[in-house]
């Protein structure tokens, strides 16, 4: 018997063959806190972009950050994974924007950005009820966070303003330290309802503060004109910018110390002395550049060639943000 002929296929596709489509998810509002930690910076609580240069956490996210002495004028550094991986930025305390144990909302900072975000602010999701689902991200367990879903019960905590909610069951991850400043959204609408506050030591019941008790000084600050900095959130961006300037290698070997201190212009030069402890001679120069001689860019501009670039120079320069704008 003869073979049976072999089918023949065609050697190229259909020209009208539909292409598949994807869409990205739009940049989240979510960012991190991040503080400085001995292997880089650290995340140690998230912040929710709450209008195009504001953004609301926890004051006790900010001390975790800078330590004791946090409030108004205390600089902290921002990224942001869910939105921008390249993108980082200062921030600072507004000067009316703190609250912490003294009144309510008990526990919350609004941040001054000093770098456009790579997100547009959240919407508000109005006043919470009990029984609404909602959904948390964050933790310290990935840059881009874990999901919690959850279902609101009703005022508790340590605060009466507070809302209580519950982790639901089946939902793997729990609340954790990381979770602070993370935004409570709507579970449907996705918009926000409130920031983590405190969980309990399990995990499975956490606390938010609820957007609606947060004064909205970001809507008052976005009509009122743009004030240079007071003299208190000068003297702390100096001393943040040094204390992040002091862990840069240039500064920390003294050969490369030696070697920078002789390309700064003349003027620096002659007022500084290169054998201080790194901490020492970074804040003094600092404060001569911007309070003396309005040469704190090209001192951010020589260091960032010596040190290439790199996550703790980022630090440097996002504390230095406040003394950029000109004022003394």
């Amino acid at each position: 018997m003869a073979p049976a002929p072999r089918p023949s296929f065609p050697l190229t596709f259909p020209a009208e063959r539909s292409a598949v489509t994807t869409t990205a998810p739009a940049p989240d509002w979510q960012f991190r806190v991040l503080a400085e930690g001995r292997n880089g910076p650290r995340a140690v609580g998230a912040a929710v972009l709450v209008s195009p240069s504001h953004a609301l956490t926890c004051a006790h996210v900010v001390r975790d950050a800078v330590g004791t002495g946090a409030g108004p004028g205390s600089a902290v550094l921002l990224d942001a994974p869910r939105a921008d991986a390249a993108w980082r930025s200062g921030a600072v305390v507004v000067e009316d924007g703190w609250w912490s144990g003294d009144a309510s909302p008990w526990d919350a900072a609004v941040l001054g950005l000093d770098a456009p975000p790579p997100a547009r602010p959240a919407v508000p999701g109005g006043p919470w009820e009990p029984g609404r689902r909602v959904r948390i991200v964050g933790g310290p367990h990935s840059p881009a966070g874990w999901w919690i879903t959850a279902t609101l019960d009703g005022r508790g905590g340590s605060r009466p303003e507070y809302a209580q909610f519950t982790v639901e069951p089946g939902t793997p991850a729990v609340v954790e330290r990381g979770y602070s400043g993370s935004a409570v959204r709507d579970a449907e609408e996705g918009t926000l309802l409130g920031v983590v506050a405190e969980m309990a030591r399990e995990g499975r019941i956490g606390w938010m503060v609820p957007l609606e008790t947060v004064p909205g000084i970001w809507a008052r600050a976005a009509a009122a004109p743009p004030r240079p900095p007071g003299e208190r959130e000068v003297a702390a961006a100096i001393l943040e910018t040094a204390r992040a300037m002091s862990r840069l290698r240039t500064l920390i070997l003294p050969d490369a110390r030696a070697s920078f201190h002789l390309g700064l212009d003349e003027r620096l030069r002659s007022w500084l002395r290169p054998d201080q402890d790194p901490l020492s001679y970074a804040h003094h120069l600092v404060d001569l550049a911007h309070r003396e001689y309005g040469l704190v860019e090209e001192v951010l501009g020589q260091l960032e060639v010596r040190e290439r670039g790199g996550a703790t120079m980022a630090g440097v320069a996002a504390a230095a943000g406040p003394l950029l704008g000109g004022g003394r």
